[in-house]
């Protein structure tokens, strides 16, 4: 006949495995990536109508996953490679807006050569990359690119202040939406 205390340490050991079964053969990481996963699948679409446990515990994957001390995870709308673009950020950590205009980092004599047996110049893809600045806070200066499913990727830099970065959280976690991203310091990286 086991104990209480028995039965609470097999509790509490099954509990740590973070969703495994004793007798399961499968890989530690295999069974945090499912786990993951299934979390992520579980969560609403809609960030707004997340608990603050929920928004904890992606935060705290994120951050794992990106060997941060510290992040906290936006909702941006899929992006549209526009002329101009404009993205709303609202939480403790950074509240404003982005304001971003295309700006080519290509050369005036950039070519897009292809080697198909036979070299030849092919039309280059649009360009992706922006640049801007944050509406609040005109000399924090903003370079970006939007890539094809529409995903922010950004770096914010103000002289003599800290770096800030913005990028997809499905790049680190599977099966995270695209329109969840993170954003963190360059300090907060481990």
């Amino acid at each position: 006949m086991r104990s209480k205390i028995q039965a609470f340490a097999l509790v509490a050991i099954l509990v740590g495995c973070d969703g495994a079964t004793l007798g399961d053969e499968r890989e530690p990481t295999a069974l945090v990536e499912q786990t993951i996963e299934e979390f992520v699948a579980s969560l609403p679409q809609d960030m707004e109508k997340w608990t603050s446990t929920q928004r904890d515990r992606l935060q705290k994957h994120a951050a794992a996953s990106l060997r941060l001390s510290r992040c906290e995870v936006h909702q941006v709308p899929r992006l549209v490679r526009e002329d101009t673009v404009k993205v709303h950020l609202n939480s403790p950590m950074m509240t404003g807006q982005l304001e971003m205009y295309r700006h080519s980092m290509r050369s005036a004599n950039f070519k897009l050569l292809v080697d198909d047996g036979i070299l030849h110049t092919v039309s280059p893809p649009p360009v992706r990359t922006y640049r801007g600045w944050m509406v609040q806070d005109p000399a924090a200066d903003v370079a970006a690119s939007i890539n094809d499913d529409g995903q922010l990727h950004a770096m914010m830099l103000k002289e003599g202040e800290e770096t800030w970065y913005i990028q997809p959280v499905a790049q680190t976690i599977p099966g995270a939406r695209k329109d969840w991203h993170v954003v963190y310091r360059g300090s907060d990286v481990k």
